[in-house]
């Protein structure tokens, strides 16, 4: 499962350099296989001060029409989006592929106490 992702990964980054822009180098983006399921962390990725719940993204890449590729925070896998729905200062929706994990997002903090955060908005930042 992990091997299927890095071979996905690899082949959305060379079409990525074929014809648009790449904007990761090596190590920012951490594959990993938890539960028989394949995910991604990019370790770019920053929650906005001011708004502890919404995530600031960096996107992997822009393709030649104009969608840029990026990691979800919340489902931790590769999403496409335009961009034309990408506006400085302004979040988008996910486009989750997992519905659960827009409204909410759970995970043990370091006391060892389930936190659920809503997490329905990210912020893309494109240089």
């Amino acid at each position: 499962m992990k091997n299927e992702l890095i071979e996905y990964l690899t082949e959305q980054i060379q079409l990525l350099r074929e014809g648009g822009q790449v904007f990761i180098k090596y190590g920012d983006l951490v594959p990993f296989e938890s539960r028989g399921r394949a995910f991604v962390i990019d370790t770019r990725t920053r929650i906005k001060e001011d708004e502890p719940n919404i995530s600031i993204i960096k996107p992997v890449g822009i393709n030649e029409r104009g969608y840029v590729l990026y990691v979800c925070p919340d489902c931790q896998r590769l999403h496409w989006v335009h961009k034309s729905n990408i506006q400085r200062d302004k979040p988008i929706m996910t486009g989750c592929c997992n519905k659960k994990s827009r409204s909410k997002r759970m995970y043990i903090d370091s006391n060892g106490k389930l936190v659920k955060v809503k997490r329905d908005k990210v912020y893309i930042e494109i240089n």
